[in-house]
């Protein structure tokens, strides 16, 4: 097999670019060969995370969701919790079992532990299962009726995540105690086992994970806090997820979603977003190496996809950056980039000659030359894990960060296989593209 997937280079459209991204495929089973590409340095440090056409009507085809990943098994992490008491073992072995329940929605046990920190009401007693009865012995499904809410918090003080198989939401309330105002109205998602919590909690809630990894299904968690939440949307409440490679709590920023969402955009793809995924165009950018600004980056709210382009904007598009979205001159938030951008208006000299794969799991960035680029002119990279790209002259014209999706577990040699599909894929559409595949 030849160690580059090359074509001849011809002049391009701006519709044959996004046919040769792939960015809106599906890919099945096809396993990653073995190719090299001289023109990509390993990045010393990876991070977490092209000459126009002159066409008068660019045509852009809208991606259709992440790039699904091939691999379909999903391990099993060991049991989920079935007693109070392993609930409480669960959490490090410091709460009162009192203050554990089953949770209920809509009158229905859904699959989930729920802790209260707050005084039982009068009459109200555990039995054997975990449900609560009350005076009548009939079994109690609202928190309302279970605990006193009027009462001071009996604050939870002292958290550890003590199992692999699920993730935590733990939230500080309005009230804390004389000397933790900092703390209050905070919402933490922890999926990390061995994660200490030490703020005064007074809601907690053991949830199963659907995800090979709970810290990815809380920061999904989390992050979703953004598009319906009203109280995370407006400041009421912050959104915290505990990374586990800096092993520290991280304020998340959902500008940008709750832009979005307010504007009515479909955002289901925060649900199988990788953990630590970008969420803002300053994340964007930042993920990429940081050579590009942010008013340049854009997410489709489709497919999760970030994109940049080394345009000008059209008449009366401006990007608010206190969002981290594009508006238009009636003040509504832009998504298609067809009418973001003037493909006719760029400076070769301001595109970067280096740019990053972003390095977070679950994801790889695509990066292309254009016709009027000054080295390598249409060539497109397809790279991963915080590799860097680097040319002798201006520059890049585009780049995205793709995500690879499976519902089970994706893993690193099923986004091999993903990225190699797509980038075979653009060659074979247009074979007069040239196409390098990082190994």
């Amino acid at each position: 097999m030849s160690n580059e997937i090359i074509a001849p280079q011809r002049k391009i459209t701006r519709r044959d670019f996004l046919k040769a991204a792939g960015l809106g495929t599906v890919s099945i089973g096809l396993a990653a060969c073995g190719l090299q590409n001289p023109n990509i340095s390993p990045s010393a440090m990876p991070s977490s995370s092209a000459g126009p056409d002159k066409t008068q009507n660019p045509t852009f085809e809208p991606t259709a969701g992440p790039t699904r990943a091939p691999e379909t098994a999903k391990p099993l992490n060991g049991e989920f919790p079935k007693t109070r008491d392993e609930v409480v073992s669960a959490l490090g072995g410091n709460i009162n079992p009192d203050f554990v329940m089953k949770g209920y929605s809509d009158g229905k046990e859904n699959g989930t532990w729920q802790i209260e920190a707050f005084p039982l009401r009068d009459g109200v007693h555990a039995d054997a299962n975990g449900n609560y009865i009350d005076g009548n012995g009939n079994i109690l499904t609202n928190a309302s009726k279970v605990y006193n809410f009027s009462e001071t918090p009996l604050w939870i003080t002292d958290v550890t995540l003590n199992t692999d198989n699920a993730y935590l939401f733990a939230r500080t309330g309005g009230k804390t105690p004389a000397g933790q105002e900092n703390s209050k109205n905070t919402s933490r998602f922890v999926g990390t086992k061995g994660a200490r919590i030490t703020a005064p909690l007074e809601q907690l809630a053991l949830i199963p994970s659907n995800d090979c990894v709970p810290s990815t299904a809380a920061f999904r968690d989390g992050a979703n806090n953004f598009t319906w939440n009203k109280d995370a949307q407006n400041g009421t409440v912050k959104i915290e997820w505990y990374n586990p490679n800096t092993q520290k709590f991280e304020q998340l920023d959902g500008r940008t979603l709750i832009a979005l969402a307010r504007a009515g955009k479909d955002l289901s793809v925060v649900s199988r977003m990788p953990e630590n995924y970008p969420l803002t165009p300053d994340q964007a950018a930042k993920a990429t190496g940081g050579t590009t600004r942010a008013e340049q980056w854009f997410i489709d709210p489709k497919s999760g996809t970030w994109t940049y382009e080394g345009f000008g904007l059209n008449n009366g598009v401006r990007f608010d950056s206190n969002n981290g979205v594009f508006k238009d001159a009636n003040g509504r938030v832009v998504t298609d980039p067809s009418k973001i951008f003037n493909f006719a208006d760029y400076n070769v000299n301001n595109w970067p000659t280096t740019m990053k794969a972003s390095g977070g799991k679950d994801q790889y960035t695509f990066i292309r030359t254009g016709n009027n680029s000054q080295d390598q002119a249409n060539t497109s990279w397809y790279v991963r894990d915080g590799l860097v790209v680097t040319l002798n002259g201006h520059g890049f014209e585009q780049a995205a960060i793709i995500i690879v999706y499976n519902p089970g577990c994706t893993s690193e040699e099923s986004v091999k296989a993903a990225m190699a599909e797509d980038a075979r894929g653009a060659a074979s559409r247009d074979p007069k593209i040239k196409v390098l595949l990082q190994p």
